[in-house]
């Protein structure tokens, strides 16, 4: 049995596993239930923790602003153990030479193995690293051959048809140009992105800048992670009318059980509210893989439009049968919606037919099953389809700048996301502001300091997270590209809008001031010191003019 489970991210994937286990061992030594609690001392020293990632990105253009060629070179430092290192080095690899038609690619990855805590899942899955490395030098390299960085991605990005770098050609749920031309369009793009503005305040002059960034994402486990991505459902409609849904996967606070019931229950046209999503229960539904990647109303969704999909006909036909017996038009269209069923002038309620199809002893419950379609990328070579599906996201972000202390402030972020068809708008607004703060928050603020191998500020004192205090003025758009494999055409949208935040907001600091920092978080301290030797070359230029 699983239950509904707290925030996860990635941390309850698989280290976790390590502290159930020890408490099984003591329950089984001892006789007695046991409960092991961490303090938030030993939780910091012993789960574990993104990947510290180490980039060296290179990329060639010619003179019209087309990229040639990628070349990247990515370390992660995997700690003292294994746990998901090669997996989520394998997504970070897949994905290192960002959104880019690029017709020459060398991409050397690495996961070290260090004295350090254990790393492992964390949302973006080792992407966000080596993102804001290639999104940091795009701009860079738009600056070098005379382009804005907007534009300089747009002659570049992928479109529908095109090859990533592994080979896979995208199908049409590739809404990729039209959401940078949204944010483009609502940021004001075009009238900000070409000088700085100024205001004087008591401790210095405090400029405002803005940056952009444009990624993709595999939905998914893809080909790395292929066996065991598949997922089942069982639906069961029991005599009062109401729906019973099991999956196996977990509400870690990502909205799952509102989204899978929303998808039971548009499939059996029941109301919503009689649709409940069970607790996960591996007597009722076998192993459907971890609940990461994005994967959940994917996989799950689509499993359950599996199983409800027979049930659903026999009420339909019941349905029919009913209305005709009430005086209904036979050439009438019959049409379901919100629980209702209605031919010509008659109407009869999904409890009515529920309580008929008991009476004639219809089958009621019915189990489905969904595998996610075969993946072709090669390990010996790098090439093939890598994932399914990707998703899509453009971000722009507004940021003040302290000449004087370094401080920096994100003042407001637009973005706009290709998720395919949104199932449940407020979900999905939620998902993207929660990202966008997580997202800037590890931009901005948090800061794992290790001395000689020992983390010295393993709490949320000296370990800075943004609050909603913290969170910059939203504006957040949706561009539907449905996606015609998915459950009512969604795509995965969870890890999404956290990966292009950070080199987002350090490309805004450098149009700002003009430091470039090529490390997150962007601390005052980084901004401050590149803010002087950026003074120092500019005061030797001028002595050598």
């Amino acid at each position: 049995l699983q239950t509904v489970t707290g925030g996860g991210f990635g941390g309850k994937e698989d280290v976790p596993a390590l502290v159930a286990s020890h408490a099984a061992i003591c329950a089984a030594k001892t006789g007695r239930p046991v409960k092991l609690i961490y303090g938030r001392k030993e939780d910091f020293q012993s789960m574990s923790k993104r990947h510290p990632g180490w980039a060296r990105v290179a990329y060639a253009a010619d003179k019209t602003g087309k990229i040639t060629a990628c070349r990247v070179k990515y370390v992660l430092d995997g700690g003292a153990y294994c746990t998901l290192s090669p997996i989520v080095l394998w997504r970070g690899t897949v994905h290192a030479a960002g959104p880019y038609k690029i017709a020459n690619v060398d991409i050397k990855t690495y996961a070290a193995a260090t004295n350090k805590v254990p790393c492992g899942a964390f949302r973006g899955f080792g992407q966000p690293q080596v993102c804001f490395a290639q999104e940091s030098l795009i701009d860079e390299l738009a600056g070098k051959v005379g382009m804005d960085p907007v534009q300089f991605r747009l002659k570049n990005l992928l479109d529908p048809g095109d090859k990533t770098v592994t080979g896979q050609k995208l199908n049409s749920s590739c809404g990729l140009k039209e959401i940078v031309q949204a944010v483009r369009k609502k940021s004001g793009w075009d009238k900000k992105a070409g000088g700085r503005t100024v205001k004087a305040k008591n401790q210095g002059d405090v400029v405002t800048g803005i940056g952009f960034s444009a990624t993709y994402y595999g939905v998914g486990l893809g080909a790395k992670g292929r066996y065991l991505d598949r997922a089942g459902a069982l639906v069961n409609i029991y005599k009062d009318s109401s729906v019973g849904v099991n999956v196996g996967n977990t509400e870690m606070g990502q909205g799952a059980l509102t989204v899978l019931a929303q998808i039971a229950a548009e499939t059996l046209n029941a109301p919503y509210e009689s649709v409940k999503v069970e607790e996960v229960d591996s007597s009722k539904v076998p192993d459907s893989g971890p609940t990461v990647a994005s994967r959940t109303t994917l996989m799950s969704g689509n499993a359950i439009i599996e199983a409800a999909t027979p049930i659903r006909e026999r009420i339909f036909k019941t349905a029919y049968s009913m209305l005709i017996s009430l005086g209904a038009d036979a050439g009438r269209k019959m049409t379901a919606a919100s629980g209702l069923f209605s031919m010509g002038g008659r109407t009869v309620d999904f409890r009515a037919v529920v309580a008929e199809c008991w009476v004639r002893r219809q089958k009621m419950s019915e189990q489905g099953w969904y595998a996610a379609p075969r993946t072709t990328f090669k390990m010996e070579d790098g090439q093939g389809d890598a994932y399914v599906i990707y998703s899509y996201s453009a971000n722009a972000a507004e940021v003040e700048v302290d000449l004087k202390t370094g401080v920096l402030k994100v003042k407001k972020i637009w973005a706009a996301y290709d998720v395919g068809k949104i199932v449940n708008p407020r979900l999905a607004l939620g998902q993207a502001q929660g990202g966008i703060l997580q997202g800037m928050s590890w931009a901005v603020y948090e800061n794992l300091v290790y001395k000689n191998g020992i983390m010295v500020n393993p709490n949320f004192t000296d370990y800075v997270i943004a609050t909603t205090a913290d969170k910059p003025e939203y504006d957040i758009t949706f561009i539907e590209k449905p996606y015609k494999d998915g459950p009512y055409h969604a795509k995965g949208m969870g890890e999404v809008p956290l990966i292009g935040v950070a080199p987002a907001v350090a490309n805004a600091v450098k149009n700002a001031c003009g430091a470039r920092v090529r490390s997150v978080p962007l601390l005052p301290e980084k901004i401050w010191k590149e803010l002087q030797n950026t003074r120092v070359r500019e005061s030797t230029d001028e002595k050598h003019i």
